[in-house]
């Protein structure tokens, strides 16, 4: 996320940021005392040393224990919370209540972000107690009605798309379409003429920006996984991609013009809330979405062994993130389970063959091919179980066997590390792949 630019004197940073001293000039130098410098390099239970400094000597002088006073550490509640984006969390009416107290009372720094300047410098407590003195404000005086241009900028820049938050995809897509819907609405409603049509093309370019990122990170991460297996695949997965956001942010702007009161408020007072655009994007997903439940976001720790089980580690990664239904669209290759899909996929896939497997003792290659075979089969029960799409499943299948090279690669610089340390029963010579392969074709 874009911080901002904050100056410092001349002086300072060239001296202190540095590390360079101001030299005195001779005359000084004369009649100054020896120094000492303030950098202690190295600390005893007994004593401390120090350097020591004059124009014609340096040397290490013992120091008598000295009882040294330290400062407790107490975490706080607040900065061990974990930062997550806005798309990956239920933006609440506290959530607004906080977003704009922060805007009132945040310290006037200058922020720059292609031209939009804000104050974003906000430090202190808030109590349950101001902030319904605050609200009380709200109901009172109500909130700006110019639109938040770089805190929905901000927004929309945190939607990248990676292995570790892959699953997550759908709600992602989610966020970045019924936002715009929303504050396209409100822009129609609330602008005319000229100041309108500036608006409408400052979210235009700002939700091409946002879908720009999810639509490049999720062909480089998870498209680049099967293309460096030798299927290119990511222009496509990426078209698709396009395809559905598109699609999805026409649903949400048809849902709006068809429910005006998609919105509800704990309390009916607190109208103000239909000026946070965050909230009314919230409030619409809910509204369009109220049966759907939400997947575990637990993840699957799994400790390899010469057993193979990947097809096993995959079913743990999958199980509540893909619903199993067919969700296939007619009008993309990949609809966005597929894409999901594909990226837990790649992730497990990624993860098993990061480990090492030094220490590989099994001497059956043939074994090793009908293991192979039967993690070939699991996952292809797996992806016709999940109705995955038909330019996956080949995508998934002609990648197995390059997945398969890559893995034996991993063992066989396992097997060189049992050269250089000899174990009981570690073996010594590389992988057999026509046996494996011969045994893989036979066993499928």
């Amino acid at each position: 996320m874009f911080i901002g630019k904050m100056g410092f004197q001349q002086n300072f940073q060239t001296n202190f940021l540095s590390g360079q001293r101001k030299i005195p000039s001779k005359p000084q130098q004369s009649t100054q005392k020896p120094r000492i410098s303030k950098d202690t390099f190295t600390q005893s239970t007994k004593h401390m040393i120090y350097l020591e400094m004059n124009q014609t000597k340096n040397k290490l002088t013992p120091l008598k224990a000295e009882s040294i006073t330290y400062a407790e550490y107490i975490p706080s509640e607040d900065l061990t919370k974990e930062i997550v984006p806005p798309s990956e969390k239920d933006y609440t009416e506290k959530d607004a209540l906080l977003y704009q107290y922060i805007k009132q009372h945040a310290t006037s720094l200058t922020f720059e972000k292609d031209g939009i300047d804000a104050p974003r410098f906000f430090m202190g407590e808030v109590t349950e107690e101001e902030l319904e003195s605050f609200r009380q404000e709200l109901l009172k005086n109500g909130v700006d009605n110019e639109i938040d241009w770089w805190q929905v900028r901000s927004d929309f820049s945190w939607n990248d798309i990676t292995l570790d938050n892959v699953s997550k995809i759908e709600q992602k897509v989610d966020y970045i379409c019924s936002r715009y819907a929303v504050l396209k609405n409100r822009i129609e409603n609330q602008y005319t003429g000229e100041e309108k049509q500036k608006n409408l093309q400052m979210l235009q370019d700002i939700y091409d920006y946002g879908k720009k990122e999810v639509l490049n990170s999720y062909a480089e991460n998870i498209g680049g996984f099967f293309e460096n297996l030798g299927q290119s695949v990511s222009e496509e997965m990426k078209t698709s991609l396009n395809a559905i956001i598109d699609k999805k942010t026409a649903e949400y702007e048809t849902y709006i013009a068809q429910n005006k009161n998609y919105a509800s408020l704990s309390n009916e007072e607190d109208t103000w809330l239909y000026q946070d655009d965050a909230f009314m994007a919230a409030q619409l997903r809910k509204s369009v979405a109220k049966e759907q439940g939400e997947g575990t976001q637990n993840k699957y720790h799994y400790n390899h062994s010469d057993r193979f089980d990947f097809s096993e580690y995959l079913q743990n990664n999958i199980d509540g993130k893909i619903t199993g239904e067919d969700l296939s669209e007619k009008d993309v290759s990949y609809s966005l389970e597929d894409l999901k899909f594909a990226g837990i996929y790649a992730d497990t896939m990624k993860n098993y063959l990061d480990n090492s497997y030094w220490g590989y003792g099994d001497q059956n290659d043939a074994a090793l091919g009908k293991k192979f075979a039967e993690q070939f089969c699991n996952i292809k029960n797996i992806t016709s179980k999940l109705n995955i799409g038909k330019n996956l499943k080949q995508a998934i299948e002609k990648t197995f066997k390059p997945f398969l090279n890559k893995l034996m690669d991993k063992i066989d610089k396992g097997i060189e590390e049992n050269r250089k340390d000899s174990l009981y029963g570690s073996r010594f010579h590389y992988i057999d792949r026509i046996a494996v392969f011969q045994f893989f074709h036979k066993s499928i």
